[in-house]
């Protein structure tokens, strides 16, 4: 049994302009963790470490390491629970009780939940860069922290809401 997939232009509306503020919106933080890395205080000394010797360890290199985990973490769970919603696997809700969610209100839930875990690894790699240009000074390996965002625009493109999109999510998923 097929769904029939049907969306207007003005169903379409809220959802590109989603794409673009969270676009927007983690592309100047990561420009503003660039133009300020390099001046302003920092509660670290030079070797990244806190300041105070009582209150822990290497906090920029651990940092660091966590920043790698959570993306590739959220970069997992943000594919399975996207696809799961688009697929019916995972069940989602509107607001009307009873109602059953369309397959444009599914991708419209995908692609939010997607964009928005991978905004959170995009934004915590921002501050992380932060956090270690302050620490230690510049290091070209620093940028790397940047990928998130990378990965985040790609997506952003790639799901953004056209008709050839939507006719393709049709085919895929059934409409």
């Amino acid at each position: 049994m097929t769904e029939q997939f049907t969306y207007t232009q003005n169903e379409l509306k809220p959802l590109k302009i989603i794409i673009i503020a969270l676009s927007v919106g983690i592309t100047i933080l990561s420009i503003l963790a660039i133009v300020f890395a390099n001046g302003g205080t920092s509660m670290l000394d030079s070797n990244g470490v806190i300041a105070d010797p009582d209150r822990g360890p290497n906090v920029a290199s651990i940092m660091r390491i966590i920043h790698i985990v959570i993306t590739l973490s959220l970069l997992a769970i943000a594919k399975f629970v996207g696809d799961g919603i688009l697929s019916g696997k995972i069940k989602t809700r509107t607001l009307i009780v009873g109602e059953v969610p369309t397959l444009f209100m599914r991708y419209r839930m995908s692609v939010i939940v997607r964009l928005a875990l991978i905004e959170a690894a995009a934004m915590f790699g921002a501050i992380v860069f932060n956090l270690s240009v302050s620490a230690t000074g510049p290091n070209p390996i620093y940028y790397l922290h940047f990928i998130p965002l990378v990965i985040f625009l790609l997506m952003a493109k790639s799901l953004y809401p056209t008709d050839f999109k939507m006719a393709e999510v049709a085919r895929k998923y059934g409409g």
